[in-house]
């Protein structure tokens, strides 16, 4: 499963080289939350994209969960930055915190290949809870587990 926040202004990716480098060694090195801050605090002020493969790995649920208010606030978000990560924390779904718009999902089909779509591109209703939905398979993206 990968989630987005509003990736619709692309800057040139040198911008964000030391970004994609600090989030890039999370999954082999989890690191304290602390870590995380700096960046973080630098991406707020200055419009920056953060990328975190594996967001879960990194923070606890409710981490993640203060971590994508902050993002989605404008008044903590004042210079626009995004957040780019993927996840198997189904709880972020149940949250009202993330839009449709905002939620991507991955499928792989019986090559191996595998393929992003947007939730949007699924007929959902504004009350529909999303993460019963998808692990109910409505959205697909759920694994293959055989019969």
């Amino acid at each position: 499963m990968l989630l987005r926040f509003g990736v619709s202004n692309y800057r040139s990716i040198s911008d964000y080289q030391e970004l994609l480098l600090a989030a890039s060694s999370l999954k082999e090195h989890p690191l304290p939350v602390i870590f995380l801050l700096a960046p973080l605090f630098e991406a707020l002020e200055s419009g920056k994209v953060i990328i975190i493969d594996e967001l879960d790995t990194s923070l606890h649920s409710l981490l993640s969960l203060k971590l994508l208010k902050l993002l989605n606030s404008p008044t903590s978000n004042k210079g626009g930055a995004q957040l780019i990560f993927s996840t198997h924390d189904t709880n972020l779904l149940g949250s009202e915190v993330l839009r449709r718009d905002q939620i991507w999902l991955t499928e792989k089909d019986k090559q191996g290949a595998t393929h992003l779509y947007p939730l949007t591109d699924i007929r959902t209703c504004h009350t529909d809870n999303f993460e019963r939905g998808y692990l109910q398979g409505h959205f697909g993206g759920i694994p293959f587990l055989g019969g």
